[in-house]
């Protein structure tokens, strides 16, 4: 089967066991994540008035209701303390490709999700395009109905090479001058787990299109658990221009990771992360996208 007819029969399959794989998910709103922030000059603030009637973190609806228009292409990483929004410009390579830390595969998951809602509430289809590569469908099944999402593939099967490789050579057009016609994410739950499976080509192509995707509009964004960090090759690692730290217990590897001696990653609250931003560690919430739907 090619890669077209199995992102095709994959989607409606999708689509067709989506009731009853939300038969079994939990409530995202209970689950209490934190996660890994790093440096990204190009992402930027917006002034928003906190409310005393806003709940805190704030639902991603709430937030985008309390804002004016977005440019776009754009997603928003969450928002600061005092309800000011980071948002980030996907027309701007500068911040690259962007990695999220943190002890829990639900935490790193939760951010993910306030991600993938934003751009699909904030860019228009033909615009922005996501492509998600998990090894838990069911994390991720509310998003498969969306128009901006191409496909949602299990990283343990053969498909996911295909797809890097893909999503690679469209780089190597676009850098050869071929026009861009949208802006491509390319979303990773779990970076150790997806390698682990990748064929030795689409493993060095992964690295490539971390680096240098960005140049093109194709962004990679691949969450890592901390446990299995020296899982990961260090060369992926540096590939990461941007880094989102949540909660960490462990300095050590938050040094490892950061360079930074002080940063009290074990001590963030629920839903709440460290992103870089003009020579600081600045906390932000993630976004609480439970009840998303396509519409509104």
């Amino acid at each position: 089967m090619s890669l077209s007819e199995y992102l095709t029969a994959g989607k409606k399959a999708l689509v067709q066991w989506a009731p009853q794989l939300e038969a079994h998910l939990g409530r995202y709103s209970d689950l209490f994540l934190r996660d890994v922030s790093s440096p990204s000059s190009e992402i930027s603030t917006r002034e928003m008035a906190r409310t005393p009637s806003t709940n805190w973190p704030p639902s991603l609806a709430d937030v985008l209701q309390r804002l004016y228009e977005f440019p776009t292409p754009s997603l928003l990483l969450g928002v600061g303390e005092d309800g000011a929004p980071f948002q980030m410009d996907l027309n701007n390579p500068s911040s690259g490709a962007l990695l999220i830390c943190g002890d829990e595969k639900a935490e790193t998951s939760y951010l993910l999700r306030g991600v993938i809602a934003s751009v699909i509430k904030i860019n228009p289809p033909n615009e922005v395009t996501i492509s998600i590569l998990t090894k838990r469908l069911d994390e991720f099944i509310d998003f498969s109905s969306c128009d901006h999402c191409q496909e949602i593939i299990p990283c343990n099967e053969e498909v996911a090479s295909e797809l890097i490789l893909e999503l690679a050579n469209i780089a190597e057009q676009r850098r050869k001058g071929e026009p861009i016609d949208a802006t491509m994410l390319l979303i990773i739950d779990d970076l150790v787990e997806c390698v682990s499976y990748l064929s030795e080509t689409a493993y060095n192509r992964l690295y490539w299109l971390i680096r240098h995707g960005p140049r093109y509009c194709i962004w990679t964004l691949a969450a890592l658990p901390t446990e299995r960090l020296n899982e990961i090759e260090a060369r992926y690692l540096t590939a990461f221009r941007t880094r989102l730290f949540g909660h960490i217990q462990d300095r050590s590897v938050v040094v490892q990771l950061s360079g930074e001696t002080n940063l009290p990653c074990h001590r963030l609250k629920p839903a709440q992360f460290y992103l870089p931003f003009h020579g600081e560690w600045l906390p932000f919430w993630a976004c609480n996208s439970d009840n998303f739907s396509n519409g509104g």
